[in-house]
């Protein structure tokens, strides 16, 4: 086995979100490298997607609020009710950072709006 840890901070209009990955790389039976990675706690799906994103938290905590910010850092979406799905038909195409916020903590995110 083989670990690789990865500290990442994502910062979204100024506020500073940190996570950690950690990927294991492992030799199976057959002798094949395969890789198992504990990615943060926010997934986002389907990933990238054209009208409608769903959003779920590990451990099924409850969703409070969902910003959303293009590339330039500007706030384009903010939903606080139902934010376990954004519909996103209104934004232009491009990637975008997620920062949802449950149990009073921030998780960050991102997507492709295609």
């Amino acid at each position: 086995r083989l670990g690789v840890y990865n500290q990442s901070t994502v910062s979204v209009s100024g506020v500073n979100v940190d996570y950690v990955s950690m990927t294991v790389y492992y030799t199976n039976s057959l002798g094949i490298i395969e890789s198992q990675t504990s990615s943060p706690a926010v997934l986002s799906y389907p990933n990238p997607s054209a009208d409608i994103l769903n959003i779920e938290i590990k451990n099924n905590f409850k969703i409070e609020n969902v910003l959303v910010y293009d590339v330039t850092g500007r706030k384009v979406l903010e939903q606080k009710e139902n934010a376990a799905q954004l519909n996103i038909q209104s934004l232009e195409k491009g990637i975008y950072q997620l920062l949802i916020t449950s149990e009073g903590k921030s998780y960050p995110g991102k997507f492709v709006k295609e």
